[in-house]
């Protein structure tokens, strides 16, 4: 059995289908994690692939946020499903210390799971001679903002529940993986840039994570532990990361952390073949990790699909119509309506007025002077509204009357032979002054300036983040982020492009 686990971040901005990368990751279980999705925005494509069975867990009240999705091969087809943590822990939170300490009540409960961050699948595997069951949990960690103190709190509850249920599948005889994206870098070796180590170890999540793969679960007949699997065949290989900031190019320089996991209970040891991180493969801001395990699948001869499997969605299955089907073409011939002529009347006043209406463009082209008498100064010229003798024009929009033609536009000087006409181009070239005028308007964003490490031109970035420097413009290294003692990296050279913003009103 060969399980994935990939945060794709946003399972519609994918640029190949979920059909081909299935196939190209070769794998029996693939679980995505932040897949940005609702129920009704799942396409067909997506919710059904060939050969595989799917299992959504999709956000209730905010769309194109969180959600998890676990697909099956056939052979690996699940006997059962279910969405979130709090369905069957509600009869324990009372019993939980750990739980009741974080403020978690049934109220709590009711709600949880509406971010759609966990999706479960029960298989029935053999391994070593013997039958048993095993629960493969896709979970997506919440992300903490320091500036929300709910949002650490709702963390914590969600781990602590994560370890409840794991404690509670344990101890029904039930072996345990978990996968996805835990937000948390266990170690400093997982992380790039871990700072000073004691304020490293001192977030509680990290305490959290550490504390449940090092002790053994609590109540169980046999001592049963957590183990990072990538870790328990690779304890000391560093650099080892599968997230990374785009945006200043961190994946370049292997700038990241390691906080996407392949978790077992110690009992799936022994089956254990390989685990690893395939940093190679690109599409998101994580790369997914692959594990193998030596098992096989129980063969049925009938398989019973759980109910949350979009194979028995109404909307995929034929029961429900969608919206896209009262625009698809029936079969049968539907006698077409007499189409009625247009009067000549509308059809003029629908020409006239795609004639009268111009192209931005218009504005900004110069307008075209056609002189076609000889340089005698006799005959008048009459274009775009601009009138006057070959040796003055009248601009309608200047405050002068009259002015000379080779002062205002830029005509050179003629050459008469006889009657020969004279010389002129095409187009003329507006005055230097509007020159100016139009250029100062226009003006294109600053000349970049040189970054004091490299001496290359900056780039030019946006503050995103509400507060007082909100919409600045700034320049910064153009080179992707990275440690300090690489070269290629960013030397983290800042410039502000304006001053700050200064309120001229003040209090008296």
């Amino acid at each position: 059995m060969k399980i994935t686990t990939w945060n794709v971040n946003g399972i519609r901005s994918l640029k190949k289908s979920v059909a081909t990368i299935l196939n190209e990751l070769s794998t029996d279980i693939a679980c995505f994690q932040e897949t940005k999705v609702s129920r009704s925005q799942i396409p067909e494509t997506t919710a059904l692939v060939e050969g595989f069975s799917s299992y959504f867990s999709y956000p209730r009240k905010q769309s194109g946020y969180s959600g998890v999705a676990i697909y099956c091969r056939e052979k690996f087809a699940p006997e059962d499903a279910e969405e979130g943590l709090s369905t069957s822990l509600q009869h324990e939170i009372q019993e939980e210390n750990a739980l009741a300490c974080w403020a978690l009540s049934s109220d709590d409960l009711a709600g949880f799971d509406h971010e759609g961050r966990v999706v479960t699948t029960y298989h029935i595997i053999k391994k070593e001679d013997n039958v048993g069951r095993l629960a493969i949990i896709n979970v997506y960690c919440p992300r903490v903002d320091p500036e929300k103190l709910e949002r650490h709190i709702y963390k914590m509850q969600f781990c602590l529940l994560l370890e409840a249920k794991t404690r509670e599948l344990c101890e029904k005889g039930c072996s345990v993986i978990i996968v996805g994206d835990m937000n948390i870098a266990h170690s400093v070796i997982d992380h790039c840039d871990p700072g000073p180590e004691n304020e490293f170890n001192s977030s509680e999540a990290r305490q959290w994570l550490r504390s449940f793969l090092s002790s053994e679960l609590k109540f169980l007949k046999e001592k049963i532990k957590v183990i990072d699997a990538f870790r328990h065949l690779y304890p000391d290989k560093k650099e080892s990361f599968t997230c990374w900031n785009t945006k200043t190019g961190a994946r370049q320089t292997n700038y990241g952390t390691r906080i996407d996991y392949i978790l077992m209970s110690s009992d799936l040891l022994p089956i254990l073949e390989n685990c690893e991180i395939l940093s190679d493969y690109q599409g998101s801001d994580h790369c997914p990790v692959q594990a193998v395990l030596k098992c096989d699948a129980i063969p049925e001869k009938v398989i019973q699909l759980p109910s949350i499997c979009t194979r028995l969605w109404p909307e995929f299955n034929g029961q429900q119509q969608t919206l896209k089907t009262f625009f698809q073409k029936t079969e049968g011939k539907v006698a077409k309506e007499p189409e009625l002529p247009l009067k000549s009347s509308v059809s003029k006043k629908i020409v006239g007025k795609k004639n009268q209406q111009k192209s931005i463009t218009n504005f900004f082209k110069s307008p075209k002077i056609d002189i076609r008498k000889n340089c005698n100064g006799t005959s008048l010229c009459k274009d775009d509204g601009i009138l006057g003798t070959s040796n003055s024009i009248v601009f309608p929009n200047e405050v002068s009357s009259s002015v000379n033609l080779e002062s205002k536009l830029d005509v050179p000087k003629c050459v008469s032979n006889g009657n020969s006409a004279m010389d002129i181009p095409k187009s003329f070239g507006v005055s230097s002054g509007s020159s100016m005028a139009w250029k100062q308007m226009l003006t294109g964003p600053p000349k970049p300036p040189l970054c004091s490490g490299h001496q290359k031109e900056c780039v030019l970035r946006t503050v995103k983040k509400k507060g007082p420097n909100y919409g600045r413009n700034f320049f910064m290294c153009a080179q992707p982020a990275g440690h300090a003692s690489n070269p290629d990296a960013s030397c983290n050279y800042f410039k502000w492009v304006n001053a700050p913003k200064v309120n001229s009103l003040k209090k008296s």
